[in-house]
């Protein structure tokens, strides 16, 4: 194990842990072939989560987050809607104990929506504090990579079903439809507006994680256009701010109450 040099027992240190990143399915009813997660395996065999398992996640966090009480989780993959009852079995049993414990916990799920029908959006918009979907934009940028492993687009399977949830949300509840751009779209710009136009109001576009050479990847070469369609995304937003039709680009986000910082994050697919 190259890491085992740095590892440490947990249990003898103090620690304070806020948040966990659960991995409920390694799987997934998608093959995008950027993605990070190795079509959602992660280079291995396919496998989802007990509930067993998802219990004990929510113990270990309880019992290593000090007095913290807002606790956050968040149900990632591969795709979790794979393994939905589990993430159901987690979250009832994190709410029947989070007042004996006085915890709040604050659930989000990360979906490709393939799977998602009335249960998932009724249990999503009671449950979750945060919502991902997963959309990179166009309907031909999406279709470019995220296809089912029969190679056939998800692009007019997903947005409906998006779409139908975001209807129901609540708008008090946090969601945000996030897509990968890649050297095929370095225009990618027409893919946040192609998301705003669909009626998703919060959203991104990040840069994909790739090995060098892949056909796909993103060089300093790019840099020019990639820095050139940043700008040409901040006048496009302040045009449709005027016209009474603004949105939410998560990386134009500044926390001027922790400090000017803009939020940063690489990720390949959700």
């Amino acid at each position: 194990d190259m890491f085992e040099g740095m590892a440490f027992d947990l249990k003898a240190r103090h620690t304070e842990v806020k948040a966990l990143c659960l991995h409920v399915a390694h799987t997934c009813n998608l093959s995008c072939e950027y993605c990070f997660a190795a079509q959602g395996r992660f280079k291995g065999e396919a496998a989802l989560m007990s509930l067993d398992v998802g219990k004990r996640a929510i113990d270990f966090l309880i019992e290593n987050s000090g007095n913290r009480r807002n606790l956050e989780v968040d149900f990632f993959g591969g795709e979790p809607l794979m393994n939905f009852e589990v993430v159901k079995g987690i979250v009832k049993y994190a709410r029947s104990i989070e007042k004996e414990h006085n915890r709040n916990f604050r659930f989000t799920l990360t979906t490709n929506g393939v799977n998602i029908d009335q249960e998932v959006i009724d249990f999503a918009n009671e449950q979750c504090h945060n919502v991902v979907l997963s959309l990179d934009g166009r309907k031909e940028t999406n279709d470019r990579f995220r296809v089912t492993p029969s190679g056939k687009g998800s692009y007019d399977t997903i947005v409906p079903k998006f779409k139908a949830l975001v209807d129901e949300r609540d708008p008090n509840l946090d969601y945000y439809a996030r897509g990968t751009f890649t050297s095929h779209n370095l225009d990618f710009a027409e893919d946040v507006l192609s998301i705003a136009d669909a009626g998703f109001d919060r959203l991104s576009v990040e840069p994909v994680t790739a090995d060098p050479g892949c056909g796909y990847d993103l060089t300093e070469d790019d840099l020019p256009k990639i820095e050139a369609e940043y700008d040409r995304l901040t006048d496009i937003m302040l045009e449709r701010k005027k016209e009474g039709k603004p949105f939410t680009f998560f990386h134009f986000m500044v926390d001027l109450d922790q400090g000017p910082c803009v939020v940063k994050r690489l990720r390949g697919c959700g």
